[in-house]
């Protein structure tokens, strides 16, 4: 730790760089305050600004690019590292906005050229990106010390860091493997508990509920004879006074219909008397019409 601090010590730090022409086209103070507290974008806030008069303390866009377009070469000819280190500094440098403690402003084609150049960096030989940017950072050797490889010595502490990582995590997930094992084990015998209790709770519950229905089967069967006995007791009581009412009925009937048939011989002999004396009264009549009849043929003329 001690030779990593004396390494960074003697290495040369570089310096911030100093864009004039990005100090120049920075929003004042006011300027970003008044944009946060009305909610306008940095840009407007900016040119807002320069329409009420403060010309003096910016320049124009293309001045600004022209004085971007030739500290260009000057920036691709320096290492990296010092670019980096200098858009570090830059960044903590710059004023930040009011309110806005976590913002800076920094000029946008420095950046954006920084940018470029590190995933050309990163897309390059089709290496993996993390890997062929470390590689290609590492071997950007500007310092003096050659043996001063902090992003080898940061990319072998992240290998190790990953390595033992991944043995952690081997452990970990055997470990829950074991402790998965085990509370299956222990899942599966309270169940088998659990369900043993109920099996026989409900063995119990069946074998006093066969015991309730067989009584209960044998109170409904006695009280099914009781019911009977009454029904043919009941049965019995009516046929008999059924059959001693149909004895009476015969009896009445044949009373009615003697009395019926004495009240007819009676009237047939009346009819029977009226009869012959009509009889009588017709042969007594014939008797006369033959005489009549006699009468006349012997007194028909010849």
């Amino acid at each position: 730790m001690s030779d990593d601090k004396t390494q960074s010590e003697q290495a040369p730090q570089p310096l911030a760089d100093t864009d004039p022409a990005a100090e120049a086209t920075q929003p004042s103070d006011e300027a970003v305050t008044q944009a946060y507290l009305n909610d306008m974008p940095l840009d407007e806030a900016f040119l807002d600004e320069g329409e009420t008069g403060s010309e003096s303390t910016e320049l124009s866009s293309d001045e600004a690019t022209a004085d971007i377009d030739r500290d260009a070469p000057e920036d691709n000819n320096r290492p990296l590292t010092e670019k980096l280190k200098a858009f570090a500094d830059q960044l903590m440098d710059n004023p930040a906005p009011l309110l806005r403690k976590d913002s800076v402003i920094i000029p946008r084609e420095p950046a954006l050229e920084l940018v470029e150049e590190l995933l050309a960096y990163a897309e390059s030989d089709g290496l993996p990106a993390e890997d062929n940017l470390i590689d290609a950072l590492a071997a950007d050797g500007h310092y003096e010390d050659p043996a001063y490889r902090p992003l080898e010595r940061v990319k072998s502490r992240a290998q190790v860091i990953i390595a033992n990582a991944t043995v952690q995590a081997d452990n970990i997930v055997n470990d829950a493997r074991v402790l998965s094992k085990q509370l299956l084990q222990d899942t599966e015998d309270q169940i088998k508990a659990r369900y043993d209790e109920v099996d026989t709770d409900i063995k119990n519950k069946l074998d006093g509920a066969q015991i309730l229905s067989e009584k209960r089967l044998t109170e409904a069967r006695s009280a099914l004879t009781q019911s009977r006995q009454q029904a043919v007791d009941i049965i019995n009581r009516y046929m008999d006074k059924a059959e001693d009412d149909y004895q009476g009925y015969w009896v009445r009937a044949e009373k009615t219909l003697q009395a019926a048939l004495d009240k007819s011989d009676v009237t047939l002999g009346k009819v029977a008397d009226v009869f012959e004396r009509e009889l009588e009264v017709i042969a007594e009549d014939l008797q006369t019409i033959d005489g009549i009849l006699e009468e006349l043929k012997m007194n028909r003329p010849r």
